[in-house]
């Protein structure tokens, strides 16, 4: 009787930590979506940023220009 006990306690723990790293993997791949969808985010702020600092160069330029060059 001792041993149906131990393989039921056995069989249970197997499945419990199969249902573990099954909910494990799902969270590493919602984490790897967020992760990357932050990514993309900042790589679409850096070029706006970037545009923004060219424009602003443009426009002190344009301001720092002596009077003949409009």
């Amino acid at each position: 009787m001792k041993v149906n006990r131990l393989i039921i306690f056995l069989v249970f723990t197997n499945i419990l930590t199969l249902s573990l790293s099954v909910m494990a993997s799902g969270w590493a791949y919602e984490a790897y979506a967020l992760a990357s969808k932050a990514h993309s985010a900042a790589e679409e702020a850096a070029t706006e940023a970037a545009g923004a600092v060219n424009n602003a160069k443009e426009v002190l330029s344009i301001i720092n220009a002596p009077p003949e060059e409009y």
